[in-house]
């Protein structure tokens, strides 16, 4: 007797649905960061200065604001 394998689907639509909402979450944000780093590069050093930004503080600024404080 031939015995027939059932196997479950390893993923669920809510598994499916979370995933994609994850990664258009993922990319947003990546944008955001994007966005962030290319405006305030595009400033002065004055300019920076005034807000309180080191030219080599962007990159921190832009992922605060894009994934929230690291601390």
């Amino acid at each position: 007797m031939a015995q027939t394998l059932r196997v479950a689907a390893p993923h669920s639509e809510s598994f499916l649905t979370n995933l994609v909402a994850r990664l258009r979450d993922i990319r947003k944000r990546r944008r955001m960061y994007t966005t962030t780093v290319n405006e305030l590069a595009g400033l002065t050093d004055r300019e920076l200065n005034e807000m309180g930004i080191g030219r080599f503080g962007i990159r921190r600024v832009a992922w605060d604001y894009a994934y929230g404080d690291r601390d």
